[in-house]
């Protein structure tokens, strides 16, 4: 089990451990403005980081596409989940077309 009896204290846990994400990867911008680059840390970055210390600390995430409506909109689910059993979901609408798109 954890440390931490809810997910409240595990959250906190996390939040105060928190690395800052080394940003390897460029982009490349080409625009009829002109052109600019940026660093950033892409999802693969971001995961090695940080769920092995969500597990430590008894955390899981997962996130899913799903349908809603009757229209077949799509929306992504994501679940925060604590060992205890306690967890908090959030959504993010999809527009635009299908989840690949």
């Amino acid at each position: 089990m954890t440390d931490h009896p809810s997910l409240a204290a595990a959250l906190a846990a996390v939040q105060a451990a928190l690395p800052v994400v080394h940003k390897g990867k460029t982009a490349s911008i080409k625009s009829d403005k002109g052109s600019y680059g940026y660093s950033y840390a892409d999802l693969a970055d971001v995961t090695a980081v940080i769920m092995p210390l969500l597990s430590k600390h008894g955390l899981s995430f997962t996130c899913t596409p799903r349908i809603v409506g009757d229209r077949g909109g799509y929306e992504l689910a994501g679940l925060l989940l604590h060992a205890s059993g306690e967890r908090v979901e959030g959504a993010l609408p999809l527009t635009g077309g299908t989840p690949q798109q």
